[in-house]
This record gives structure tokens, C-alpha cells and sequence, in this order.
């Protein structure tokens, strides 16, 4: 059976309820740690009863939460299974040569994904960082995330694979 009675009511402030028809409010009412209603003061004030806590929000806005679901979930549940991963304390000498035992063991054309690399390892890739991918394989894709798996370094064959080839700017 549903919860009528609130736990809980927010009033005096601004909902945005994401409702075209309705798109604000000002009041929401809370039982069970779900929204109950949403509505004006009055209207949210009436589902009160004597335990439910009132709270006023003298303005303040209420929207609905920002779901996140951004959290690499799948990359950390293959990486150990599917891609190099050195760790993140690990020497750009030691991401290299596991990212090369990886391409020995692939079929050619097979990419080699992987990581982490810090971007304070930067320097250590020298003018032009594909060159590096470059010498493990040129029979393979290489892609290798830094740490935030946000920033990709390649190698030539990753990089015209990806339509960005062909051009005269050192990668």
C-alpha cells in the first residue's frame, strides 16, 4: 500500500519538475525517500500530517538529481581481462614493453587498448609520442588512456583508422 502522509514537505522555494505542462512548483512532499507530490504550498501542506517534518526553503531551488552514470564500469570490469594495464604507479618504460607483449600476442589488425599513462610522462614521448607506438607495432591499432581515460595517445595506424590521417600536423 502506498504512503499517503509525507515524511517529510519542502515549501517556500522554486521545483523545477522537467513537466512541459508544469514546469515549476513550489513544494514537494517526500515519504519513504520517494517523491509523494509536488505542487504550491497549499496544496502540499494539506498532505501533512503530525510527523511530518516541514521544512522551508526561503527560496532555494530544487531540481531533479544529476544521474551519473559516467563511471567507467565497463572499461574496469575488461580491462584486466581484455586490455594492458600496467597500474597507475607504473614507469613509461613499463607501459611500453607490456603494450608490445600485448601485440605479440594479438593477431594483426587486432587493436591493442590500454593505459594508464600520467600526463607527467609527457616529456619522456619525446616530439612526436606516436613514434613510440609506432616502433611496438605498425601491424596493429595502439590506443593508450592516461589516467582520467578521457586523453588518447595513438600510433599512426590507430590515427588513420580514425580518419585523422593525411595530415601534415605531428601527432
Amino acid at each position: 500500500m502506498a504512503r499517503t502522509t509525507p515524511d517529510e514537505i519542502l515549501t517556500g522555494g522554486t521545483v523545477l519538475t522537467m513537466d512541459s505542462k508544469t514546469p515549476f512548483a513550489t513544494a514537494i512532499a517526500l515519504a519513504g525517500g520517494r517523491i509523494l507530490a509536488v505542487g504550491t504550498d497549499a496544496e502540499i501542506k494539506a498532505l501533512a500530517g503530525a510527523g511530518t517534518k516541514h521544512t522551508h526553503l526561503h527560496g532555494r531551488h530544487i531540481m531533479p538529481g544529476l544521474i551519473e552514470s559516467h563511471t567507467h564500469a565497463l572499461w574496469g570490469a575488461c580491462r584486466d581481462l581484455f586490455d594492458v594495464y600496467t597500474g597507475y604507479s607504473a614507469s613509461l618504460t613499463e607501459l611500453l614493453q607490456a603494450t608490445r607483449k600485448r601485440a605479440a600476442n594479438l593477431a594483426a589488425g587486432s587493436t591493442v587498448h590500454g593505459g594508464p599513462w600520467r600526463h607527467e610522462m609527457r616529456s619522456e614521448m619525446g616530439q612526436c609520442p606516436r613514434t613510440l607506438l609506432d616502433e611496438i607495432s605498425r601491424e596493429h591499432p595502439i590506443v593508450l588512456f592516461d589516467t582520467s581515460q578521457h586523453v588518447a595517445w595513438a600510433n599512426t595506424y590507430a590515427i588513420k583508422q580514425a580518419g585523422l590521417g593525411g595530415h601534415s600536423r605531428r601527432y
